[in-house]
């Protein structure tokens, strides 16, 4: 019966499209179309992660984006409406990544997570100013400009997809890595606010400023309120007038209208979204029933999200035909040495542990911030798209700047796959007890003296004991804990 009602209903919908029709309404090819989309890209990241390939999911989410959307087939209606979807998991995952900061690590990291992101947006603009005057030569120092600062960002979507599964997120190179990575997308708005300034007849410095003075207003004075005038207002005013059984219930609430405030806050006063809502999440981060209730609302949703953000926020950015062109090919090959700049970076990563510098563990922290910094993707294609609309690059330009930003959006999730399921054996000459190998963890973390517990899995990709937030705050273990269902997560989930 409510099958029958339910297909007269879709029918109407699709036959009631003219003007005159109230309402919102859908067509039946519309609904099966997004179901065959969800269902290949699901597909495609299971495959891509399978014993077979054993890439990271993404890789195929963004392949599927790819060929259903309008780059190739145009098979997935409303392409507008997933790009929306894709950027609200984008949000949603820079809230966690807020709520999951430890203060104590982030003492210890802020500024060098400061200087990494400043480095990795210099390095990797220079080199693709440099690589851009090779090819173009002098002529047109905009179109050369416009290139470059299309490579100072990484993508902190993919930056947290990847930490997150992996088991890192928590530990200290871990939260390093996000703090260079939310710094980094205020510092690629700034160049967004200049390449606006050269669109202009005449150069304001008051259009390159205003970014700045904003993004640095909102990282201290915004930085400070989460951290110490929020949390002390919940704890002396709030709280007490709320039933403990509902405090976790209360704090979401409360997040998500910190959130509503400081997402238009920081949009309007000229920083970037995506520094709101960090700051939104950073406000409860000392919340252990606010980390509870937000896992166990938002878990699984979130999941589809990211996969939806990478298939179309990525996959439909990429113009396929144009790639028939053999100058567009080499040149973006050419375009991808400039993330050298963003791997070299991690070697201005702190020695974690008791390993010799730049050896064991010290060496792998190196490359999984490289690695992760080096991958990129909403805010280069923002910049892209940008430069090319208002005739900063031309087309075939266009098409090999998206060429080497879909290839750093592949390649180095392989390179910290490779990272992480390498083993990385400590030095001669270091005491390797159970104590040390704990100090990567988040604070410091224990372990079981019987290597054997089923607890320290040696499939674990970093072979390296982790403590995970979870629901339960008393789980400490050396994989990546699922605190919604009590499941592990495996490395082949790597970047999904």
């Amino acid at each position: 019966m409510m099958l029958t009602l339910l297909r007269r209903f879709l029918t109407a919908a699709g036959q009631n499209n003219d003007e005159n029709s109230l309402g919102v309404n859908t067509t039946y090819e519309d609904l099966y179309h997004s179901f065959v989309f969800l269902t290949v890209v699901w597909a495609a990241g299971q495959i891509a992660s399978s014993k077979y390939l054993r890439m990271p999911p993404l890789v195929g989410e963004i392949i599927a984006g790819i060929l259903l959307g309008p780059p190739v087939a145009n098979f997935v209606p409303d392409p507008e409406a997933w790009l929306l979807l894709g950027q609200i998991g984008l949000i949603l995952l820079v809230v966690e990544a807020g709520i999951d900061i430890d203060i104590a690590t982030l003492k210890r990291t802020g500024l060098r997570g400061l200087l990494i992101a400043c480095l990795g947006s210099i390095l990797p603009i220079a080199l693709g100013i440099i690589l851009a005057i090779i090819i173009h030569g002098t002529k047109d120092m905009k179109q050369v400009i416009a290139i470059g600062a299309t490579f100072g960002s990484s993508s902190l979507g993919i930056a947290l997809n990847t930490l997150k599964v992996a088991g890192i997120l928590n530990s200290p190179v871990g939260q390093l890595i996000i703090s260079a990575a939310v710094l980094d997308d205020m510092i690629a708005l700034i160049i967004l606010s200049i390449l606006e300034a050269l669109t202009a007849k005449e150069l304001q410095i008051s259009n390159i400023l205003i970014p700045v003075v904003s993004a640095v207003g909102f990282l201290l004075i915004g930085g400070y309120v989460a951290l110490f005038v929020i949390p002390s207002v919940n704890k002396k005013w709030i709280m007490p007038r709320i039933a403990p059984e509902n405090h976790g219930k209360a704090k979401l609430i409360m997040m998500f209208g910190v959130l509503l405030i400081m997402m238009p806050a920081t949009f309007y006063g000229g920083s970037s979204y995506l520094m709101g809502a960090f700051l939104s999440g950073l406000a409860f981060c000392q919340s252990v029933e606010l980390q509870d209730q937000f896992t166990s609302q938002f878990k699984r949703t979130l999941s589809w999200l990211m996969r939806i953000f990478f298939a179309a926020s990525i996959g439909f950015q990429v113009p396929m035909k144009d790639f028939g062109k053999a100058t567009v090919i080499w040149h973006g090959v050419v375009y991808t040495f400039a993330l050298l700049g963003k791997l070299a970076v991690g070697w201005l990563v702190p020695n974690f542990t008791n390993h010799r510098n730049y050896r064991g563990t010290h060496l792998r922290d190196i490359l999984i911030t490289g690695f992760t910094m080096a991958s990129e993707g909403e805010f280069a294609f923002v910049i892209a798209v940008f430069s090319v609309d208002n005739a900063l690059t031309t087309r075939d330009t266009y098409a090999s700047v998206v060429l080497a930003v879909l290839i750093s959006a592949i390649v180095p999730p392989l390179g910290l796959r490779w990272v992480l399921a390498k083993e990385w054996a400590g030095d001669d000459n270091v005491n390797d007890n159970d104590e040390e190998k704990g100090n990567y963890s988040k604070g410091q973390s224990s372990t079981s003296e019987d290597e054997n517990d089923e607890d320290q899995v040696s499939e674990d990709a970093t072979n390296t004991p982790v403590t995970i937030k979870a629901c339960d705050s008393n789980i400490e273990t050396g994989l990546s804990f699922d605190s919604q269902d009590d499941s592990l997560i495996p490395p082949s989930d790597l970047g999904n």
